[in-house]
């Protein structure tokens, strides 16, 4: 490998992960995004907490330290707190920004896949989760024709058969 492989090698990984932060940063906060949104129209029956704890876990498996500095690392909790507190309060939501929305969608499938490859079988019911998740913001962000939702979840799926399969076999 060449002095000049090696730096393309090392950019495209720093890009990547440029990237993926992109849309770690972006689902974190479409997720309160969506969270606000479900109060807004179910009122008390919407059950924030459930989104809370996964956004919370979602930062966590991707190594987020809630003090860490801008521009890709904010309290996102405390910014999802605000959100529904906004939304429980009958204040007018600002739009999500349809970018926000497909990162969401994108960085919830790469969190599928990655539980998939580090945790595997003791994982599947997470997976499940993920997969759900994407279907429901897919359907409420009608955003489903610009993104392959259905695509992303049928894969999500796909890899947890494969999974129970192998357990099976064993």
């Amino acid at each position: 490998m060449t002095n000049d492989t090696k730096t393309q090698t090392l950019e495209e990984t720093q890009l990547l992960a440029g990237s993926d932060r992109f849309l770690i940063h972006h689902c974190l906060l479409g997720l309160g995004d969506f969270a606000a949104e479900l109060i807004k129209e179910n009122g008390e029956s919407a059950q924030p907490q459930e989104l809370r704890a996964f956004t919370e876990t979602f930062a966590h498996y991707w190594g987020i330290n809630f003090n860490e500095s801008p521009p890709y690392t904010h309290d996102y909790l405390n910014l999802f707190d605000d959100q529904i507190l906004a939304a429980h309060n009958g204040k007018n939501l600002s739009p999500t920004p349809y970018e926000r929305k497909l990162s969401t969608i994108r960085a919830l499938h790469l969190y599928g896949k990655e539980m998939v490859t580090a945790q595997g079988e003791c994982a599947v019911i997470d997976i499940m989760e993920v997969s759900k998740l994407i279907h429901e913001i897919s359907q409420r962000w009608d955003c489903s024709a610009d993104i392959s939702a259905h695509e992303f979840i049928r894969e999500l799926e796909n890899e947890v058969q494969l999974l129970r399969d192998i357990d099976n076999c064993e």
